[in-house]
């Protein structure tokens, strides 16, 4: 159990003590055993002693970013020993965390998979590494492929077809929330203004959606339904008056 679950069970008992206090009328000592009693008896024995923190969680997955991204089978398959020292030994270590091995820092980790194999491709531009290039090219491209098909010939050629999928997470994680949270009414896709913008970024800039009757979602997957250069566009919410 957390520590921010033993506090809301403390706290919900203290709730439920002062209730007992003005229900019997309870005085002096009884007062601070059920409020200041429970209060210390939580974070100093029950929390410090039992519970465990969000970090330290983290931090036992052990087998570094291949096995925090559940990698481990297609890493052990498809690399041969020599691969795999010399990929290590490239990538380095990354926010704390190395490739396949040691314990994860997932807090200060802030990428998702397709951002880790795009970044992973970076380093190994140098045609030194150009077979193990090759190998994680396809894993990336399979993973990838889950948000839509492949177009083959753009994922070779064209440069920010690839960059076009490490903001999908991301995105797709924004509408859910706006979605999932009862506050927000309408949402938009944001483009970035710049020289890199496309028509079809401009077409839909300013236009507002409603969420609550799906209008959000078909317009969400009609504008991701394929990468589009310079898309970096980003989702967000808001409550209308």
């Amino acid at each position: 159990m957390t520590k921010k679950a033993f506090r809301i069970i403390g706290g919900i008992i203290i709730l439920f003590n002062l209730w007992l206090i003005g229900h019997y009328q309870l005085t002096g000592i009884m007062i601070l055993l059920l409020t200041f009693g429970v209060a210390l008896l939580f974070e100093f024995v029950l929390v410090k002693q039992f519970a465990s923190d969000s970090l330290g969680a983290q931090q036992k997955v052990s087998g570094g970013l291949i096995k925090y991204f559940g990698l481990q089978q297609w890493y052990e398959t498809v690399f041969d020993d020599e691969q795999k020292h010399r990929l290590e030994e490239r990538f380095g270590t990354v926010s704390g965390n190395k490739l396949a091995s040691g314990a994860i820092n997932s807090k200060s980790l802030d990428v998702d998979v397709l951002q880790f194999f795009y970044d992973l491709e970076q380093k190994l531009k140098p045609k030194v590494y150009s077979d193990v290039l090759q190998l994680v090219d396809e894993r990336y491209k399979l993973e990838a492929g889950k948000f839509c098909r492949i177009d083959e010939d753009r994922w070779n050629n064209e440069k920010y077809y690839k960059v076009w999928f490490t903001f999908m997470n991301y995105r797709v994680k924004a509408l859910n929330r706006l979605k999932s949270d009862n506050y927000f009414t309408q949402g938009q896709l944001d483009p970035i203004d710049d020289n890199y913008i496309t028509q079809p970024c401009l077409d839909i800039k300013n236009k507002h959606f409603n969420i609550i009757n799906g209008d959000l979602d078909r317009a969400f997957s009609k504008h991701f339904s394929e990468p589009i250069k310079g898309c970096r566009c980003s989702v967000r919410g808001y409550r209308k008056r």
